[in-house]
C-alpha cells in the first residue's frame, strides 16, 4: 500500500517547456543565431538529447569554432533556465491542484523533491500555484553539487520516508526523468514516469513500474 508520495517538480507539477524553450532560444539568440519553433525543440528534448546536443543540430556545420561556440551557448542557456528571472514562465500542470487535493483526502502524505536554485523564490512560486499546501516535505537540492542526480534523489528520498516514517516499499517516487526512476528503484519504492515532461515515453517505459501522460492518471494507481 502507498503511505507516500514523492513527486518532482520540474515537468511533474509545473509544466517548464516555455522556460527550457526560452532558454535555448534566447542562447542561441544571444550569439547570433536562430532557433527552430517549441514544438520542434521539445520534440527534440523528448527524444533525450542534452541541451548541447539540441543546440548542436542548430548550429551550422561550418561555422567557425563550432564545438566552442556550441559550450558557451549551452552554458548561457543552462545559466538562463536556472534563473530566477525565468522561474515566472512556468505553470501549474494540468488538473495538478485537483489530483493532489484527492490525494490528501484518501490521507496519502505527499513531499516536493527537486533539484532547483533559488529557495525562496521556489517557494514562493510553489505558494502562488496554490501548492505549498499539500505536503508534508518540500526539499530543494542544489543542481551544481557535483554529484549524481539520482544519487541524489535516493538521498534524499530515504531521508524523507524516515522522517515521514513510512518504509521505502511503501513510497511512490513520480517524476518527468530517470534521475526519480533510478532513485525511487534503488530503494525498492514504485516509479511512476510523467510523459508531459521533458523526457521521451520510451525512456521511461523502460525503466518505470508505471507511465502515466497526464499527472491525474496516479489516482488510479494509488
Amino acid at each position: 500500500m502507498i503511505k507516500l508520495v514523492i513527486f518532482d517538480l520540474d515537468g511533474t507539477l509545473l509544466d517548464v517547456s516555455e522556460r527550457y524553450y526560452r532558454s535555448v532560444k534566447n542562447a542561441l539568440k544571444k550569439f547570433g543565431f536562430n532557433c527552430s519553433s517549441k514544438p520542434e525543440i521539445m520534440k527534440l528534448k523528448r527524444q533525450n538529447l542534452s541541451g548541447s546536443e539540441i543546440i548542436s543540430t542548430l548550429i551550422p556545420a561550418d561555422t567557425e569554432d563550432r564545438e566552442k561556440i556550441i559550450k558557451k551557448i549551452d552554458k548561457e542557456r543552462y545559466r538562463l533556465l536556472h534563473s530566477i528571472e525565468y522561474l515566472d514562465l512556468d505553470k501549474p500542470v494540468e488538473d495538478t491542484c485537483k489530483t493532489l487535493e484527492t490525494l490528501k483526502q484518501k490521507g496519502v502524505k505527499m513531499a516536493i523533491l527537486t533539484l532547483r536554485d533559488y529557495k525562496e523564490a521556489t517557494m514562493q512560486q510553489l505558494e502562488n500555484a496554490g501548492l505549498t499546501k499539500f505536503f508534508e516535505k518540500i526539499v530543494l537540492i542544489e543542481p551544481r553539487s557535483g554529484r549524481n542526480h539520482s544519487e541524489l534523489k535516493f538521498d534524499y528520498a530515504k531521508n524523507i520516508c524516515r522522517e515521514l516514517k513510512v518504509k521505502t516499499d511503501e513510497c511512490c517516487m513520480v517524476g518527468d526523468s530517470l534521475n526519480e526512476v533510478e532513485a525511487g528503484s534503488k530503494m525498492n519504492a514504485f516509479t511512476v514516469g510523467v510523459t508531459c515532461g521533458l523526457t521521451g515515453e520510451n525512456a521511461l517505459v523502460q525503466k518505470c513500474n508505471k507511465v502515466i501522460s497526464s499527472l491525474q492518471e496516479i489516482l488510479d494507481i494509488i
